[in-house]
Formats: structure tokens, sequence, C-alpha cells
């Protein structure tokens, strides 16, 4: 068997996973070290008051980095060309579930640093911070509940501009999903 030195290398589906895998575990290697930095800025600018906190505010933000690249990867793989209807709509379904992440991600930060509800500072509720979470990436803001402190206060800036700008790209992916489904509709039809 003679091989060819000018033909191109075909990568096999091996070796495409083992690139995708090693690409996503720099992603999370790379999250992981934008959590603790958080995480430790947090806790020297006093935003949460001991180490234990200041872990669980660089796990959240070691998740919402990953999980961010993920998103976009899902909606830039969305549309690549020659892509198949069944993923169109599977990625389109896996980008709501990205952002219903993201707005639980913020939540878990509303529930370490605390919202304030009827006067009252509430800390480790999840419902509440659930509230103010899609409020906030909403950007309604109805006022009854509020971020209190800090944390709360620097995770509800990071939202509302977080939800815009995904939001954004998420409605201009959905935009060109379905003008490529309605195009595939009409080219089975008759």
């Amino acid at each position: 068997m003679t091989v060819d030195p000018l033909a191109p290398d075909v990568p096999s589906a091996k070796g495409k996973a083992g690139k995708r895998f090693r690409a996503k575990g720099l992603w999370l290697v790379l999250s992981g070290a934008v959590g603790v930095l958080l995480g430790l800025a947090a806790l020297v600018a006093g935003l949460v008051p001991s180490l234990e906190e200041a872990g669980g505010v660089a796990g959240v933000f070691a998740a919402l980095c990953f999980s961010h690249l993920i998103f976009f990867e899902v909606l830039f793989d969305a549309h690549a060309k020659g892509t198949r209807r069944t993923k169109l709509v599977r990625n389109l379904i896996w980008s709501v579930v990205y952002v219903l992440i993201f707005v639980a991600l913020y939540a878990c930060l509303f529930s370490l640093g605390g919202v304030m509800k009827n006067g009252e500072i509430i800390r480790g509720e999840f419902l509440p911070s659930l509230f103010l979470s899609v409020i906030t990436w909403t950007t309604v803001g109805y006022g009854d509940v509020t971020p209190a402190g800090g944390l709360s206060q620097f995770a509800a800036g990071i939202e509302a501009m977080n939800g815009y700008l995904v939001m954004a790209v998420f409605i201009a992916a959905l935009v060109r999903t379905f003008e490529r489904l309605a195009a595939d509709a009409q080219d089975l039809s008759p």
C-alpha cells in the first residue's frame, strides 16, 4: 500500500472528539481560574465575609464562565454550513436550557450575597434569589426584591449586562434558525 504524501489528512472521528475534549478541558481550567480570581477579589473587597463563601462565589463564577463558553459553541455550531434540521432544533433547545442555567447560577450568587425583601435581608434562600435573578435577567425590575449588599449588587449589574448580550445573540440565532427551517420546508414542498 502506498501513501500519497500530497493527500490531505482526514482526521478520524476519534481524533476530532479528542480535540474537542481537550479544548473543553482547557475551557474548564480557564473558567476555574477566573472563578478563583473573582472569589478572591470578592473576599479582598469585603463582598463576602469568609473564605468559605469566597469559594462558593468562585465555584459559581467558574460555572458561569464554562457554561457561557459551551452556550456560544452550541449557538455557533447550530449555524455551521450544512447543519441538519434536527441539529438546529436540538441546539435551539439546548440554548434555552443554558439560559435557564445562567439564571439559576446568578440566583446562587444572590443567595450568597443576600436579597432584600420587605426591608429584611434574606440570605441562603433560593426562591427569592431566583425571582430576583429572573427579574434582573429580563431587566423588568419590579423593585419588591432587591440586591442586598455588594456581592448581590455586583451580580445584578453583571447579570443585567449579560442578559442583554446573551439574549441578543440568542434572538439572532433564533431568527436564523427559523429562517433555515422555513427554507428547508420550502425545499421539501412539491
